[in-house]
């Protein structure tokens, strides 16, 4: 959200890029458009690579995530995020830092990282590592990474970055995070 682009919200850069979406479907943000049903996966695949394109794999890193970066480079972190877009990874913190909580749309179901060439590929959003992310096996293991991480280092700072009551972020029943708040207190 800092970054000027909201999956969750309508925007004017999801306006000026996906009019013709809009126009088409009645789309009105990122996340609808990667589950709107399309009449065929081409159609789908035409949404999701441009939006790929525009908000991972053309989009520089920011100046907040270098920020970011610079400030925690020396600490020891664990990032939880709902960050699907995979911003964490751009901005180079490594893969065993982060818990992407509902997946990232940069990855397959398999957790194998879709490479810019390979964005034609994906004809559905049932391929993404977003659709059957949460309480996979994988997911179960990057819990026990957080609760080990917590467990190590029981001071810890929480920073909750781009999270408005509108995001769905504290209404997701769904995801564990009332589980992950848990661990986080009861270590204190």
């Amino acid at each position: 959200m800092s970054e000027n682009f909201a999956i969750l919200l309508p925007s004017r850069w999801f306006d000026e890029n996906f009019a013709d979406f809009r126009r088409k479907y009645g789309i009105q943000t990122p996340l609808q458009g990667l589950n709107d049903p399309y009449p065929d996966p081409e159609e789908f695949n035409a949404f999701y690579s441009r939006l790929l394109k525009g908000i991972h794999y053309d989009k520089p890193v920011s100046s907040i995530m270098q920020t970011l970066r610079k400030i925690t480079k020396n600490r020891v972190v664990y990032i939880l995020t709902t960050n699907a877009e995979d911003r964490f990874a751009q901005a180079g913190y490594p893969e065993n830092e982060v818990f992407y909580l509902e997946g990232r749309y940069t990855h397959r179901g398999d957790h194998h990282y879709i490479s810019k060439e390979d964005l034609s590929s994906i004809r559905s959003p049932m391929e993404l590592e977003t659709a059957s992310y949460p309480g996979s096996e994988e997911f179960e293991k990057k819990l026990k990474k957080v609760n080990a991480f917590l467990s190590h280092h029981p001071r810890f700072v929480i920073l909750v970055l781009g999270v408005s009551a509108n995001s769905g972020f504290l209404s997701l029943s769904s995801i564990r995070y009332s589980q992950l708040i848990r661990a986080a207190v009861a270590l204190r």
